[in-house]
């Protein structure tokens, strides 16, 4: 399919519906959701659509109700992160020592947890307190200097506590992926700390939703070389990830 009859599909569909996500462009155009992203930042220079993460919504402002496609966009956004997560959940055994960081897809992972015998090391507070009332696992939280914007735990200390474990797999976080660059994060006191875990961890996962391709943050903590698992609900075409489980 040629580029300008992608533009007219996706001009046409999305000013009929209001709104539409990048995926449903995709299943659409049968092409890659990297495709139609470039697609869609075009028609937004071009002011024909206007671009907001993960799709696109129309200009005229009488055929939308933004709140409502928002609304549902963020519902199809957590049930990606709930699928990584039980995913993930696959990879850890009774009476395991495992580090889970901060981030909303982690969060989920700590939610799906069953009540047993394993040992989480985390460095975020949301993700000891989801953990708090299952009483058979034992929760470590890293000592360091707290983000308040995230109430996540950061800093050389963090990083000097870590020194001590050794965990059989570590579930990771990140902000952005880009190929050329690998899982970026926008701070360097994040970057540093994400690292020092992983070098920590016998096993390693990332857990991405799609929403976070093509996005390149400051700082990379991770990439192909350092033996890592990528689980992710991303389209296959937009993925060159050495290790990837797809969901």
């Amino acid at each position: 399919m040629l580029k300008k009859q992608r533009h007219e599909i996706i001009i046409n569909e999305v000013n009929s519906k209001g709104a539409a996500t990048l995926k449903e462009l995709s299943k659409l155009m049968k092409v890659s959701e990297s495709t139609v992203r470039q697609d869609v930042i075009e028609l937004d220079q071009k002011k024909a659509i206007k671009r907001v993460h993960g799709g696109a919504y129309t200009r005229d402002n009488k055929a939308l109700n933004l709140d409502i496609w928002l609304e549902s966009r963020e519902q199809l956004e957590q049930d990606a992160k709930m699928n990584i997560a039980q995913k993930a959940l696959e990879f850890i055994k009774n009476k395991s020592l495992i580090f889970i960081d901060a981030g909303t897809t982690t969060n989920e992972l700590a939610k799906l947890l069953p009540n047993s015998k394993i040992c989480v090391v985390t460095n975020s507070f949301s993700i000891a307190n989801t953990l708090r009332n299952k009483s058979e696992i034992e929760i470590i939280l890293i000592g360091g200097n707290v983000k308040k914007t995230t109430s996540n735990v950061i800093g050389s200390l963090a990083i000097d506590n870590l020194s001590m474990f050794n965990f059989d797999a570590g579930f990771f976080g990140a902000n952005g992926y880009e190929k050329s660059v690998g899982f970026t994060t926008p701070e360097l006191q994040e970057c540093l700390f994400k690292k020092a875990a992983l070098n920590k961890s016998k096993e390693k996962f990332i857990l991405l939703d799609e929403s976070k391709l093509n996005m390149n943050y400051k700082f990379s903590f991770a990439s192909n070389k350092d033996d890592v698992t990528l689980i992710t609900n991303a389209d296959k075409d937009d993925i060159s990830f050495e290790k990837t489980i797809f969901v």
